[in-house]
């Protein structure tokens, strides 16, 4: 039998083709999500951190980032957007929160607010956006059906 080591996510490494345009996009995003700015001794690399996790962005040099725009899936049956990190909140109202303050700033999701019935009683809610490299960022939660909800398509107030 072999015995597992433990482990946690420590940090995740995206190369961008521009890193002024990621600072922007990253740092909106990430900054609502309580993320904070790490410093560095690098101008090829910049940080944001939130308790044990970082998220590190480096400057693609030479230039190698080939990365096509999302495409979001036109119907259930095509698949997921599948490279994406997707950031877990407490609940619908925040997904939906977050992306009208992220409107008003002028950053428009891929696609809007949207909700899907789940395993488990409970709705997967999700947004995101993508960033010039075509990086997605996706922000979700999965608040239990209530009775109500389960007689129609989406909880009351969805979008």
């Amino acid at each position: 039998m072999t015995r597992s080591i433990p482990a946690r996510l420590g940090h995740v490494g995206i190369e961008v083709s521009d890193l002024a345009k990621a600072r922007r996009f990253f740092g909106l995003i990430l900054s609502r999500l309580g993320f904070r700015s790490v410093r560095t001794t690098s101008p090829r690399w910049i940080g944001f951190r939130r308790g044990g996790t970082t998220l590190w962005l480096t400057q693609s040099w030479p230039p190698r980032v080939h990365r096509r725009a999302a495409r979001v899936p036109k119907t259930d049956e095509e698949d997921p957007i599948s490279d994406h990190l997707a950031f877990q909140v407490r609940s619908a109202r925040e997904v939906v929160a977050l992306q009208r303050m992220l409107e008003r700033q002028g950053l428009h999701p891929i696609y809007p607010v949207e909700w899907q019935a789940s395993q488990g009683g409970l709705w997967y809610v999700s947004t995101a956006w993508t960033d010039a490299d075509g990086v997605v960022l996706e922000v979700y939660a999965t608040p239990r059906r209530s009775s109500r909800a389960r007689r129609s398509p989406k909880p009351v107030g969805a979008s």
